[in-house]
């Protein structure tokens, strides 16, 4: 499950890369069958670096390291900041979790 996270765009910028991230995705031959699963979360806070200038960015996180790279060249596209985190495992609330 590939979770958007947008700190410090604005809801108006943010909007316009989740769509063109969507579209971006659906005309994937790669990437377009995990589109369903993909997550937008939008962080409303302000991101300034140390000279106090903003400094939005992208995290990605995922749990499929396969599709990270093209998830990765979608933003690259877009000209933003990214950052990138492989997660371990995702668990869903339906299903509890089990040591194996």
């Amino acid at each position: 499950m590939p979770n958007f996270e947008f700190f410090g765009f604005g809801e108006n910028r943010t909007k316009c890369l989740i769509e063109t991230i969507k579209e971006k995705i659906e005309i994937s031959d790669k990437v377009s069958p995990i589109l369903c699963d993909v997550i937008f979360t939008n962080h409303k806070t302000v991101v300034r670096n140390a000279r106090n200038i903003n400094a939005p960015y992208v995290r990605l996180t995922s749990t499929l390291k396969d599709e990270l790279t093209d998830l990765i060249e979608i933003l690259h596209e877009l000209n933003v900041d990214v950052e990138v985190m492989i997660l371990d495992k995702f668990i869903p609330a339906k299903l509890s979790y089990k040591e194996e």
